[in-house]
Order: C-alpha cells, then sequence, then structure tokens
C-alpha cells in the first residue's frame, strides 16, 4: 500500500481510542508501521486505554508520549531517523489553545498527516515547532 492509499484508507475509519474499533493518532501512525512490515509498536499499549482519560493516564504512567514511542519503536525494530523524510513517523509537539500537546503522525515528504478527531490534518514543517523524534518504518 502506498503512503497515498494509506491516508485515504485511514480517513474512512471511524475514531477509536487504544482497545476501540477505528484508529487514533498513535493507532494511525502504528498500523503505518504495519503496512511497512513491522509488527505494532503500540501494541501493547492498547489494551491500556479505550477512552480520552485513560489514553492521558497511560501516557503520564508510562513517563510521557515520546518515552512510550522509543520503547514500542526499539521493540518492533523501526529505526530512529535524523530527519524527515515521506512516509516516516514522527512524534510532533503542537500548540493548541489549551497549551502544548503531543501528536503522532506521517511526514507525506512535504507535510505532516496527523489523524485528529475531527479528520485528517495536513501541517506544513512550519506549523510543527517541534519533532520531538522520527522513525523510518
Amino acid at each position: 500500500m502506498t503512503l497515498g492509499e494509506y491516508l485515504k484508507w485511514s480517513l474512512r475509519q471511524p475514531w477509536g481510542w487504544g482497545a476501540q474499533p477505528g484508529l487514533d493518532c498513535c493507532k494511525f501512525a502504528a498500523r503505518w508501521c504495519v503496512e511497512r512490515g513491522h509488527p505494532d509498536p503500540m501494541d501493547f499499549l492498547k489494551p491500556l486505554y479505550d477512552s480520552e482519560r485513560a489514553a492521558l493516564l497511560t501516557i503520564e504512567r508510562g513517563g510521557g508520549l515520546l518515552k512510550l514511542w522509543q520503547r514500542g519503536m526499539t521493540e518492533a525494530g523501526v529505526p530512529e531517523a535524523d530527519d524527515a523524510r515521506a512516509g516516516d513517523i514522527g512524534l510532533l509537539a503542537l500548540p493548541q489553545e489549551a497549551g502544548p500537546n503531543q501528536a503522532c503522525g506521517i511526514f507525506t515528504g512535504d507535510r505532516w498527516a496527523v489523524l485528529a478527531m475531527a479528520g485528517m490534518l495536513f501541517l506544513g514543517t512550519q506549523d510543527v515547532p517541534d519533532v520531538l523524534a522520527v522513525w523510518r518504518p
């Protein structure tokens, strides 16, 4: 499956936290790893949350989203990268009205695709103040 096909497929999926059917921003990026031939790097998290509140508690108890992704990507054998290329996964720091937040995205080569409850966001590199980590599945 090409990246474009994957993004189109993702748009047709319902939103679903962890154990729920569907995709959230982490499951969106993790599923892309699976499409690229890796084990699911977030499989160990899915049974731990099934709501936004449970997701936030899981992230807090796990030492932060970056630490959880580093663990999952290491266990899945997905190498870290120094720069983002098309198809890479990134953990992004995004400004929001309520303060800074983090989300997983997939780099298209020009923009970051981020799955949100309201749909797919395509953010230019100027819109993402900090890329915390990049992995090349």
